[in-house]
């Protein structure tokens, strides 16, 4: 799964003020020595001064800024506490899990749905609609908390109950963001039947559990299918591919696993490269003072870095486009919204 892309808009060239520039000449500069200053992390050697007075946001001839947001994916995570592997082997998987969702805590919105309650297998009031963890933006503390505190000792698997629980839970958020289920269990499903209706029917829970997770995905809402692949028995690989098929996202064809273990998820929940850029277009012209120009994102100064390891610098000799390295790149990558901006500095100031 891809993060969607941020979405850009470039706002319009500012007008010149070269009398205020004059004005405040001098009052700026860059951090030369490789710390972390109040603005973030200076340049390597060998950075560059600029060659006349440092343009600001009051006193500069003309300015180009670029303000990025980040839509964030929402994941439901559904999961099952009636495990049968050995509970070791689901403690280090758990800990794949929870690693690879503390790792896009804060790109992703996480929320969680524990299922079943203890009780008998497939009992009634072993299923509830109560979701543990609604939805909300930076949460990811608290959900790898309710996962932890969730624990196992369950029995029964109503996966397809779990699953319509969840989906009817997505479907009710009213904003517009990506949303997906994540199913972390350890085999294959054994309950069929609705929430209020359980019954102990392995062959008829995997059909229940295919038709709930095919009808969230068939109304805009995948289903990652996450178990312990080295240690889930022969027999419930296949039930766990064919879930895994009917979410819309099999980590590889078969004949090996189609669902995703703690390893793949770590790589699927990864933003690609391709998600973002740090490069900025100033527009046609290079700017009127090439080396007098001030960038910063989010408000931080950026220094330049011709070395091109911790600032900006330019793509190429047009000079018409701005690229970032090192920490400023990652901060590109890393937070929800951004505003990169470049002052341009007046001729003969």
């Amino acid at each position: 799964m891809r993060l969607p892309a941020l979405a850009l808009a470039v706002l319009g060239l500012a007008a010149c003020r070269k009398g205020a520039l004059q004005e405040d000449a001098g009052t700026g500069g860059f951090t030369l020595d490789g710390g972390l200053g109040v603005d973030g992390p200076g340049t390597a050697d060998g950075a560059v001064l600029p060659d006349g007075p440092f343009p600001t946001a009051d006193a500069n001839c003309g300015q180009i800024s670029t303000v990025a947001t980040r839509v964030a994916p929402e994941i439901l995570v559904v999961l099952d506490r009636s495990i049968s592997i050995d509970q070791t082997q689901w403690n280090n998987f758990l800990s794949g899990v929870i690693s690879a969702i503390s790792h896009n805590g804060s790109l992703i919105d996480w929320g969680l749905h524990a299922f079943p309650e203890d009780g008998p297998a497939c009992g009634a009031g072993t299923l509830t609609s109560a979701i543990d963890l609604p939805i909300q933006p930076d949460n990811v503390t608290h959900e790898i908390a309710h996962i932890a505190a969730a624990g196992t000792g369950a029995s029964g698997t109503p996966t397809a109950a779990a699953i319509q629980t969840a989906a009817a839970y997505m479907q009710s958020l009213t904003d517009q963001n990506p949303k997906y289920l994540m199913l972390v269990t350890d085999g294959a499903p054994t309950c069929a039947g609705t929430i209020d209706a359980l019954s102990a029917d392995p062959a008829k829970a995997q059909a229940d559990a295919v038709a709930a997770i095919a009808a969230a995905y068939r109304a805009g809402l995948p289903t990652i299918v996450v178990a312990p692949s080295t240690a889930t028995a022969a027999a419930d690989v296949a039930a766990l591919n064919e879930l895994s098929d009917a979410g819309g996202y099999s980590s590889a064809p078969p004949p090996g696993p189609t669902f995703h273990d703690e390893q793949t998820l770590w790589q699927l929940l990864t933003p690609f490269d391709g998600d973002f850029s740090c490069t900025f277009y100033l527009g046609p012209n290079a700017p009127p003072v090439p080396n007098v120009v001030t960038v910063t994102l989010n408000d931080a100064r950026v220094p330049r870095d011709p070395s091109h390891v911790v600032g900006w610098d330019y793509t190429d000799s047009w000079m018409n486009s701005i690229e970032l390295y090192g920490y400023w790149c990652d901060q590109v990558a890393q937070n929800r919204s951004i505003t990169f901006t470049a002052y341009f500095g007046c001729p003969g100031a």
